[in-house]
């Protein structure tokens, strides 16, 4: 339900084409888009992504934009391994890994969009120039 919402969302709003985030189980909704319906998908941008099961064994291969895996380097939910996966299933995909700080996390390791707003949200503007321009 949600990969064909997004698409018809995305083509109503923006038919020339989006960036698409997804943290978490919203990775792995935004991946399948992606992979799906290439033409309405710039980049992609998963963050400690929950990609799983068929997803990850269709789906990635299936991808044609550039993509960025960001990851926390102590997600305990996800283990950080779990974004070099993604990365070898991923053609061109780049890494971003996030140093934890369990002092300020209350979310497992999850949040790197939180724990470090600064560094992130360089990270994801950088990425976003130089891949769609």
């Amino acid at each position: 339900y949600f990969p064909r919402f997004l698409n018809m969302f995305l083509r109503a709003l923006t038919p020339e084409g989006a960036v698409l985030i997804g943290a978490a189980s919203g990775g792995g909704v935004c991946l399948t888009v992606a992979a799906r319906y290439p033409d309405i998908v710039q980049a992609l941008i998963l963050v400690d992504a929950e990609v799983i099961g068929r997803v990850i064994e269709t789906e990635t291969s299936m991808l044609r934009c550039p993509t960025l895996i960001v990851w926390q380097q102590d997600d305990r939910l996800t283990p950080a391994n779990h974004a070099d996966t993604l990365a070898s299933r991923i053609p061109g995909a780049e890494v971003r890994l996030f140093p934890g700080d369990s002092t300020r996390d209350e979310w497992g390791g999850t949040m790197p969009h939180r724990l470090w707003p600064t560094e992130f949200d360089a990270t994801v503007l950088d990425f976003v120039a130089r891949v769609t321009s």
